[in-house]
This record gives structure tokens, C-alpha cells and sequence, in this order.
């Protein structure tokens, strides 16, 4: 990457500069070039040849799309890569718009600092290597030029190599070698003594490349063809031949040109790979849409569910059966609610809570999982023997068991098997640790997975952390899966070992530090649900969620009113100010969201207290909500307890 020039286009000074910083910092010798328009871009480019150019869509004037074009239309820049760097969620339709232009990379606001670095360190790599082969090309070609006047006595051999200008040169006449050029030699690392007059065929192509070319020149194909060349330490590389026959000293001869594509073929999977992430990455933005969209209903859902059965508790009176039932709905709903915030996790839609967790009852619950998951032909057998708390996520820690599991159970899919899932305590000290510099040795807890699956072969063993790596079938996995699990087993101060052979199954063994442990808290009788008498307006536009709210409400004392519509509420509101205490309101709503409505209502009258609720919202957050000047934020589905204390908080205490 060395001497390498790097054009930024951008209307923002502050992004260059950023830019400018970052590239100083991971990218040696790189000379940056700041444009603040398209045309002081166009002229840049064409005045200092840069090896990249990264250029913002969205600018006054001319945009970066148009800008591109320019580029790729003129004879001078056409051959310099274009990053174009666009808003956040921009539209399908704005990328395709980018790449018919002749863009080689797409980037949306805001950029991770280390993906952007290895997306221009791509280019510039592509670049280099184009730059290479025209220059060995020009160069190439000067030396043919060359030769052709110092071999003039030997009319054949300057028609034979004059005719070609490729990078390596062979001549052979019946499958027998008689002449190749300097870079043909060094190609396969071998010296003109070795191979003279030899048919050296099957010492430069696999088997496989030989019947390629067998029936190539049988079909007079002139190519080019790519097949797999061997060198002479026996490393395989891939190589574009082209053929055609010639005449050499008075013979019949066939003339290959050889081309090393080595670069060629890294950089074209590399921009592969790019382009495989980014349709990741971007249906990993639509599953949080989506998850974000399910989890308002859902918790709409469950606020009637617990709701209602709470409800149903207070009319079930002593009847045992009965209130032990509804007690169990209470539990599911609770499960249920749980499940949504691991949905919201995993679509990085809801931030990771970080305590100590009791990883063994992690396990019990995936387990129960599994076995109603997994096929009746896997037998699965659990063994806890450690009560150890580690410092983590409870849904993360979730999600590395089921990950493996899942994968323990694909492995047994077709034949059946035995899953063994086992957590000991251990202790590790500096010498058991030394292969892992990250982690620090002490107390440890060992989650052991094995199955007795297929195994995984050892040049697969190679890569399964990597990520979207995968040999499941498509539509059966992302490749995701184990390298989210190494990456929060690293997070966590941890590690995993693997030991597996193909047709003898797979164990991962997962290494935790435990944290020191707390003693339990004392379990104390729920304190009774506080009551009132204040009058206030519930407002939600869930007809069946606004009827429990009142139901709740009044039962505990409270004067209710209750609107399904935010204008219809407001309109309430504005008749006489004074007579609510206090307003109860959703944020998802039609016609007026429950943000807009408070606004309106303290703006009437500006000491009315608001509680916001909502199923889920990302327009929106406690801190926002507060700002303002919402009293209170609660979150779907809500207890009774939780909403009443909730009430109490904010009469008992104005501002």
C-alpha cells in the first residue's frame, strides 16, 4: 500500500478530516487528495492519477453518481476504483444507480472504521495488481520489440514470438518443448536445461487441466483457457493459456502464452467476500425491521394475556386448580416476554445486559428447548455439576448453547445419535491458558457439547470460526453461527477447544471465567398493589388493551376515562384541562402518535403528567421520553404492580 494516493470527495470538511485521520493511521504512505466538490474532484483525479477514490453520493451540484461516470467515461480516470459512500438505509434502487455508473464498492453512513479500511485496502490491492500487469505488459511488450531486432537472422523465431505478447512464452513442436521466455521459466520456477526437448506436459498441469487442454487444442481453441499450473516445489497455481500454431525454424509448432492469475483471482474473492457481507449485512438490517415491527404486536399481545389473567387471579378467589393455572399463563407470558427480548438481541435491536448468570440453569432451559426441537432419533444427555456463576448476557449465553446444539444436532440429522451437553467447574492455570494470551488464568467453568456425528474433516477444522463459513446447504444456514459463539466466548475472557475426526463425531469444550458469588437475595412477600383515587385518561388504540387498563385501574380505586383515537383524547382534554390527574397513553398509534399527543396535551396545560407505552419503538427511549418531558417510559407487556407503583411514582411525586 505503500506511495499510494487516496482521493476523498466530500461537501463536509469535518468528514475529510476524520477521513484524513484514519487513513494516516491504518494505511502507510498513503497521500490523501480533499475535494470539496465534484469538479475540483474531476480535476484532482485527472491531474494525479489516484489509486482509489472515495467519493459521498450526496452533494450540491453535481452528486457523487455523476461524479463516478465522469470518471469511468474519461480515458485518463477510467481505471481508478470508486468507493461511493451514501446515507444510512439509502434505497435499493440508489446502489443500483452507484454501480450502473461504474462504482466497485457501495459503503452506507455510518461506516465501522475497520470495515472501511479493509474496503479500501481491497482496492488499492486490485489497483496495484492492474497497475502490475500493464506494466509487465508494457514491459512485455518492449521486450518483444526488443528481441525481434536482435534475433533478425532467425526469421521463424521473431515471426513465433513477435505473433504473442503474453506473459510467459512456450514453444512446442509434437508435444515436445523446444523454447520458452524468460518469465515462462520463472513462472514454474524451473531453468531451460530441465526441460529442453522434453514433453513437460505432465510436470506443468494437474490431470484434470491436461484433459481441459487436450480437448481445447483438439477443437482448435485458441483460448483462453484457466486450468491449474505446478510449480517445481509442487505448489499449484492458476494460470490463462492461450494457443495458436506457427511455423518455428521450418516446423509446425504451437505457441502458449501463460498468464499468472493469481492476484487476479484473490482479489476478485475478495470483492466476492465483500459482496457476500454486505447482502449479510443488509439482511440482518431487514430480519431487525422485521423483529422490531414483530415485537410491537407481540408485546401488545401479552399486555392482554397477563393482563387479563391477573384479572382473572383476583375472580378465581381460593379455588386451587384454578388460580395455580392461571399462575402458569402468568409464567408463560413472562417466558413469552423474555423471547422477544432475545429476538430484539439478536437483530441488535436491544442492548445486551451484562451480570452474573448462573450458567447452569441456561443450560436446563436450552436443553428443554432442544428436546422439543431435535428429531426423537437424538438422545440427548445433560450433566450440571457446577452452580458457578460467569459475568454475560443471559441470551447471549442462551444463544451459544443452542448454536452448538443445533449444529450437534445437524450433524446426527440422517443417523441419529447422542448429544452430551456437561458443565463442571475447573481450575486453569498459566500453562493450561498459554495458547490464548487474551486469557488469564484462575476459576473456570467447562461447558462440554459432543456428539457422534459426521465429524468435521480437518481442513475444515481450519475455518469453522470464520465467518460465513458454512457446509450446510443454502437455506439452512448463514455461517454465522459459530463465529457469533467465538466472538462472545472471546468477549467473555474465554475460550473453546475443538477435537473432532471425520465419522467420529465433535466435542466443543467452552471455557468461562466465574465470577465470585453473591448470596441470594432474600425472597420477600410482594408487597401490597397501591391504590388511589385520582381521575385519569387512558388513551390507546388497542380497544381490548384500553378495557383492561380501566378494568385494572378501577379496581384499584382510580376514576378512568378511556379514548381508542389520540385526537379524540385531545379533544377530551381541551373541553376541561383540570379535570385529569394524570394521562396514560400508547405511543404506536394511528392519526396521532403518543409523543405528538403529549406534546399537545402539555402544551394546554403544562404540570399534566404523561406515562408513555409502548410495545416497541426505536423512534423512541426513556431518555427521549424524558426529554420532553414524559414522566414516566414503561414498556409492554406491563404488570399491574409495575403500572400501579408506576401511577404512585408520578402523582406522589410532582415536579
Amino acid at each position: 500500500m505503500c506511495n499510494s494516493i487516496l482521493l476523498a470527495v466530500d461537501d463536509k470538511p469535518d468528514n475529510l478530516f476524520v477521513l484524513e485521520q484514519l487513513i494516516g493511521e491504518y494505511i502507510e504512505s498513503c497521500r490523501i487528495l480533499k475535494a470539496h466538490s465534484a469538479a475540483e474532484g474531476l480535476d484532482l483525479a485527472v491531474k494525479n492519477d489516484p489509486n482509489v477514490a472515495l467519493i459521498d453520493v450526496q452533494m450540491p451540484g453535481t452528486d457523487g453518481i455523476e461524479m463516478c461516470k465522469r470518471l469511468k467515461a474519461d480515458e485518463r480516470t477510467k481505471h481508478v476504483p470508486v468507493i461511493l459512500m451514501t446515507a444510512h438505509r439509502s434505497p435499493p434502487a440508489l446502489r443500483v444507480r452507484g454501480l450502473e455508473a461504474g462504482a466497485d464498492d457501495f459503503i452506507s453512513k455510518p461506516v465501522d472504521n475497520i470495515e472501511l479500511i479493509a474496503r479500501i485496502r481491497v482496492l488499492l490491492r486490485i489497483r496495484q495488481a492492474e497497475d502490475r500487469m500493464r506494466h509487465e505488459r508494457d514491459l512485455l511488450e518492449e521486450m518483444v520489440r526488443e528481441r525481434t531486432r536482435e534475433v533478425r537472422e532467425s526469421e521463424e523465431r521473431f515471426r513465433a514470438l513477435s505473433e504473442v505478447t503474453w506473459e510467459g512464452i512456450s514453444i512446442q513442436a509434437n508435444n515436445i518443448h523446444l523454447l520458452g521466455n524468460r518469465q515462462f521459466y520463472a513462472m514454474f520456477g524451473r531453468t531451460p536445461a530441465e526441460w529442453k526437448n522434453r514433453n513437460i506436459a505432465p510436470e506443468q498441469y494437474t490431470p484434470e487441466s491436461l484433459e481441459i487442454l487436450s480437448r481445447q487444442m483438439a477443437a482448435g481453441d485458441p483460448g483462453p483457457c484457466e486450468v491449474t499450473a505446478i510449480r517445481a516445489d509442487g505448489t499449484r497455481f492458476p494460470v490463462e493459456i492461450r494457443a495458436k500454431n506457427a511455423e518455428y525454424q521450418g516446423l509446425p509448432v504451437r505457441v502458449a502464452s501463460v498468464r499468472d492469475i493469481t492476484e487476479r483471482k484473490q482479489a476478485g474473492e475478495e470483492k466476492r467476500s465483500l459482496e457476500f457481507q454486505l447482502r449479510q449485512a443488509m439482511k440482518m438490517e431487514a430480519i431487525g425491521t422485521l423483529a422490531s415491527g414483530i415485537a410491537h404486536d407481540f408485546n401488545n399481545i401479552l399486555t392482554s394475556v397477563i393482563g387479563y389473567t391477573e384479572l382473572a387471579l383476583d375472580d378465581a378467589g381460593d379455588r386451587g386448580p384454578v388460580r395455580q393455572n392461571l399462575r402458569e399463563v402468568l409464567r408463560a407470558g413472562d417466558r413469552a416476554k423474555e423471547l422477544v427480548r432475545q429476538i430484539l438481541t439478536f437483530s441488535r435491536q436491544a442492548e445486551q445486559e451484562m451480570k452474573p448468570v448462573r450458567i447452569g440453569q441456561v443450560i436446563r432451559e436450552a436443553v428443554r428447548f432442544l428436546r422439543a426441537s431435535l428429531p426423537s432419533t437424538i438422545e440427548i444427555r445433560q450433566t450440571v455439576q457446577s452452580d458457578s456463576r460467569v459475568r454475560g448476557d443471559p441470551t447471549q449465553l442462551h444463544q451459544v448453547v443452542m448454536n452448538l446444539c443445533a449444529n450437534a444436532g445437524h450433524a446426527m440429522s440422517e443417523k441419529g445419535g447422542v448429544l452430551e451437553v456437561g458443565l463442571t467447574d475447573t481450575v486453569l492455570d498459566r500453562m493450561a491458558v498459554s495458547a490464548h494470551p487474551d486469557v488469564k488464568p484462575g476459576d473456570f467453568v467447562r461447558l462440554r457439547i459432543s456428539d457422534t456425528g459426521c465429524g468435521i474433516p480437518p481442513l475444515r477444522m481450519e475455518r469453522i470460526f470464520d465467518p460465513f463459513f458454512t457446509t450446510k446447504k443454502k437455506g439452512e444456514g448463514t455461517g454465522m453461527g459459530l463465529s457469533v459463539v467465538h466472538g462472545i466466548v472471546r468477549s467473555y475472557g474465554g475460550f473453546i477447544a475443538v477435537r473432532s475426526q471425520p465419522g467420529e463425531g465433535a466435542t466443543f469444550e467452552i471455557f468461562l471465567p466465574t465470577v465470585a458469588g453473591q448470596p441470594e437475595s432474600p425472597v420477600h412477600p410482594e408487597p401490597p398493589i397501591p391504590t388511589g383515587s385520582e381521575r385519569i385518561l387512558v388513551v390507546d388504540d388497542e380497544p381490548g388493551i384500553a378495557n383492561m387498563v380501566r378494568i385494572i385501574l378501577e379496581s384499584l380505586g382510580y376514576d378512568v376515562e378511556v379514548r381508542t383515537e389520540g385526537p379524540e383524547a385531545l379533544k377530551a382534554f381541551e373541553t376541561t384541562p383540570d379535570r385529569f390527574d394524570l394521562v396514560i397513553t400508547d405511543m404506536t398509534m394511528p392519526r396521532m402518535t403518543g409523543t405528538d399527543l403529549a406534546r399537545k396535551l402539555m402544551a394546554i396545560r403544562p404540570d399534566i403528567p404523561v406515562i408513555l407505552c409502548t410495545g416497541y419503538s426505536p423512534q423512541v427511549s426513556g431518555q427521549g421520553a424524558a426529554d420532553m418531558g414524559i414522566r414516566e417510559f414503561i414498556s409492554k407487556p406491563v404488570s399491574r404492580q409495575e403500572l400501579a407503583e408506576t401511577i404512585r411514582r408520578v402523582l406522589d411525586h410532582p415536579v
